[in-house]
């Protein structure tokens, strides 16, 4: 069957909380309101950035090669020891306790408050602690935006569009549209993805964190899958599609770190970010139960808005975003003779580092996954009947932190909804010779009366070759031999094992009627039984083994 969320790519930005500002605002800079704040706007290798009224803090110490010499090495400026030589008269001003110094190295970014100076000529040491977001801007906000566009050619490729693998990659979409084989079965995801996540983060005058954090996250999908069982098949396959996609993109999109300058002028200089994807991955599940060669195919185009809109100010309330719509499913298209069961979903890991450090550190985990069950045909001595179910469901997790200090996070996303469900079919199944061997010595977990069987069980599906569920629930009452009812209408989770092509055994535990004080009865009766697995097939009673006639009860002795 098919199940697919091929497609990748995940895209961070920074967002307000309280803003309804368009994500994607290309306006030309605008002039400053004075010489400390920032109004600027750009696109850099397919990342747009926004800074509004963004006002750096006047105490902000900006260290560069022309106003002094860094001296100290890269272990000595991670403990927080700062020692350079000072080439301009108007930085010796500025190194005073309570400063805060911003440095920038071709390995790390430094941003920290200084606590003391020695001064011996030009020679400038400086101890120092870590700083916070408000040490650097005091008003403002500043907005990240990374998005991807349809493309403009699909040829019968599996590639993320674009020339240049060393840039913009992450940022395209990505047309998974190639056939694969494996034993017997042809499997297609003909998918198409586009991806855009924003963040907006707001600023306020001596803040430890950002006061307002808006992360959302957008996908487009289209999947037009389709798969061709080329004879009879009854197996379970599990894959991961990642392991098709070209080297060359895996490299950079599961290795290596995007690294942009978001330019702020005169003030700050560059402004680095980092933005990766620490781990992707398309697994695909497969349940083919197949009696001869058979198709199914189908159409699914969604979309997706999901994230969070974080205020610190304790009047302003927290808000979650969810936004999924179908924009159609078309009909299903299959001739099967048999069951098909598919289970695929996309898992992105992305992470974002303004500052190249970790003052503000923005993680999400993004899982988008469709699941579909189909059936047809199974007696060809009948009329053809069919029965199709599609599943959509998705998860994410937001959260972020400043210094390794966690701040917020959020795991609420796990939705779902029902993609459609076509055509009928009566799923019925068949169980057997109940057999259910010797009572436990010692009672069960059902009570001092209770004792534990190993039933054995046989079963039969209306599809050849069909192995029984992993995950069966089974519903039965339990009488006395004196016909005093001891459970009624129980419920139990039934873990097989042993599975074979027709038996297998599974443990219960029975209660027995408790006569005076130390003494319980022999027999108790199993009436009323019903039990289905995970995709519907009912058995109302056991059967005879010969006559094939239900049993109206069981007995069960110790």
């Amino acid at each position: 069957m098919k199940k697919i969320i091929l497609t990748i790519c995940t895209i961070l930005a920074l967002y307000s909380c309280n803003n309804n500002e368009d994500l994607y605002d290309h306006s030309s800079s605008l002039p400053s309101l004075s010489k400390n704040i920032i109004n600027k706007s750009g696109k850099i290798d397919g990342v747009d950035y926004t800074f509004d009224n963004v006002e750096v803090n006047p105490n902000l110490v900006i260290l560069n090669s022309k106003n002094s010499k860094i001296l100290s090495s890269q272990a000595e400026m991670s403990k927080g020891i700062f020692r350079l030589e000072v080439l301009s008269e108007d930085l010796t001003k500025e190194l005073i306790s309570g400063n805060t110094i911003y440095l920038i190295t071709d390995e790390n970014t430094y941003i920290k408050n200084i606590t003391s100076v020695y001064q011996s000529n030009s020679i400038y040491d400086l101890q120092t602690t870590d700083a916070s977001i408000g040490d650097i801007f005091k008003n403002g906000s500043l907005k990240i935006s990374l998005s991807s566009t349809e493309p403009t050619v699909n040829n019968n490729s599996l590639k993320a569009v674009t020339n240049s693998f060393d840039r913009d990659y992450i940022f395209k979409p990505i047309i998974f549209d190639k056939e694969f084989k494996f034993d017997g079965i042809s499997f297609n995801p003909n998918t198409l993805y586009t991806s855009a996540l924003s963040i907006k983060l707001g600023f306020t005058n001596t803040q430890k964190f950002p006061n307002k954090v808006e992360m959302i996250y957008q996908t487009n999908l289209s999947i037009n899958p389709h798969i061709k069982f080329e004879k009879a098949i009854n197996k379970k396959l599990k894959h991961d599609f990642v392991e098709q996609m070209p080297n060359v993109i895996l490299d950079q999109i599961k290795k290596i770190e995007v690294g942009i300058n978001i330019p702020t002028g005169s003030f700050l200089g560059d402004i680095p970010v980092r933005i990766s994807i620490n781990q992707i991955n398309f697994p695909t599940e497969l349940e083919a139960n197949i009696q001869n060669k058979s198709y199914l195919s189908y159409n699914f185009n969604r979309s997706l808005k999901i994230g969070f809109k974080y205020c610190s100010d304790p009047n302003e309330k927290n808000t979650f975003i969810y936004d999924n719509s179908v924009n159609h499913v078309n009909e299903i298209d299959s001739d099967l003779t048999g069951e098909a069961t598919t289970n695929m979903e996309i898992s992105i890991i992305p992470n974002i580092k303004v500052f190249d450090s970790n003052l503000i550190d923005i993680n999400g985990k993004i899982i988008l996954g469709v699941n579909t069950y189909n059936i047809g045909n199974v007696n060809i001595s009948q009329s053809p009947k069919s029965y199709s179910k599609g599943h959509f469901h998705s998860s994410a997790l937001f959260s972020f932190g400043s210094l390794g200090i966690p701040v917020y996070s959020t795991d609420i996303f796990k939705k779902s909804i029902d993609l459609w469900e076509i055509g009928e079919f009566e799923r019925t199944m068949n169980f057997s010779n109940f057999i259910p061997g010797n009572a436990s010595i010692l009672p069960c977990n059902g009570g001092l009366t209770s004792y534990g069987y190993d039933v054995f069980l046989n079963y039969k599906y209306p599809i050849s070759g069909k192995l029984i569920s992993e995950n069966l629930e089974m519903t039965y009452d339990v009488y006395a031999d004196n016909g005093a009812i001891l459970e009624l209408n129980k419920k139990i989770k039934i873990y097989p094992k042993d599975i074979t092509a027709n038996s297998f055994k599974f443990p219960m535990c029975i209660p027995f009627r408790k006569i005076g004080l130390f003494n319980t009865a022999k027999t108790s009766y199993l009436k009323n039984i019903t039990i289905k697995d995970a995709n519907g097939y009912v058995a109302n009673g056991i059967s005879d083994p010969i006559s094939d006639i239900l049993i109206n009860e069981i007995k069960l002795t110790r």
